[in-house]
Parts: C-alpha cells; sequence; structure tokens
C-alpha cells in the first residue's frame, strides 16, 4: 500500500508542477499508468525503448515480450 501512496503522490507533484522523473524498476507492474516512455535494459544494454503503450503492446525484442508475459502483460 506505501508503494500505491508514493505513485499517486509522484503523480500528483507531475500534474500539478509539470515535473519529470527518471522511475528505475524491476516492477513492471508499476511502469503501467504511471510513466509515458519506457527504456529496457538487458545486462546493462539498451535493448528497447519507447512510449510505454507502444512498447508493452507491441514488443520488438523478445526479452521485452518474456518481461511483459511474466508480468501477465501479453
Amino acid at each position: 500500500e506505501s508503494q500505491l501512496n508514493l505513485v499517486k503522490l509522484l503523480k500528483k507533484i507531475n500534474e500539478e508542477l509539470s515535473l519529470t522523473f527518471i522511475c528505475i524498476t524491476h516492477d513492471i507492474h508499476l511502469l503501467k499508468g504511471f510513466v509515458h516512455k519506457v527504456i529496457i535494459m538487458k545486462e546493462g544494454i539498451i535493448i528497447e525503448q519507447g512510449d510505454i503503450k507502444e512498447v508493452m503492446s507491441i514488443p520488438k525484442n523478445p526479452y521485452t515480450k518474456f518481461l511483459f508475459e511474466l508480468a501477465n502483460y501479453s
């Protein structure tokens, strides 16, 4: 619940002050509805990036697809 409260607070701050945040996470569930752009990395190398909706709906890299399948997004 505290994680959800933090996300809500960051979204509110973003809306009120038009700030940009960089969120580094291994929790894919945080991405949906929180970020606009996403960068997927594997072993420290960027393998895919773009608009979150586009990357989640049509992942171009097999690793990205695998991650989203694990999180039940595909």
